[in-house]
């Protein structure tokens, strides 16, 4: 009986983490601009298409296109593997006219996404947090 509790009551603290855990949607984000160091604010939308996720950007009017690769972090283990509802981290590489760059993003306890992203001819990174949006 007291197991039986005991896995009810760790499964009510689990189980909605990893229903939160899906980078697939469309999410608010805000981060600083490299070069201005400026805020920014925009939306991205993440589709899972067979083992890797498609991402689109729209930061003030413009479109970034990436594609991207999950990984699973419990604990001290990390593993990677084909794109999972299951991702509780995602790494995304983009491109912009001729520019290119890459964020790596870990799903944080409250559900939001946060991480660091540079640009391929940058020697900086900035932070960025995606919110579900409504």
């Amino acid at each position: 009986m007291k197991i039986r509790t005991l896995l009810a009551s760790a499964l009510l603290f689990v189980a909605p983490g990893l229903a939160l855990a899906d980078p697939v949607g469309t999410w608010k984000i805000s981060g600083t601009n490299l070069e201005t160091n400026e805020p920014y604010e925009g939306t991205i939308t993440i589709e899972r298409v067979g083992g890797v996720y498609r991402a689109e950007w729209d930061i003030d009017g413009k479109k970034l296109s990436g594609i991207g690769l999950g990984g699973k972090l419990v604990g001290s283990d990390f593993t990677v593997g084909p794109a999972s509802a299951d991702d509780n981290v995602i790494s995304l590489g983009y491109t912009q006219d001729e520019a290119t760059g890459m964020g790596i993003y870990l799903n944080m306890p409250d559900g939001t996404w946060q991480g660091v992203w540079t640009a391929g001819d940058s020697e900086k990174s900035h932070p960025e947090k995606w919110t579900k949006a409504e």
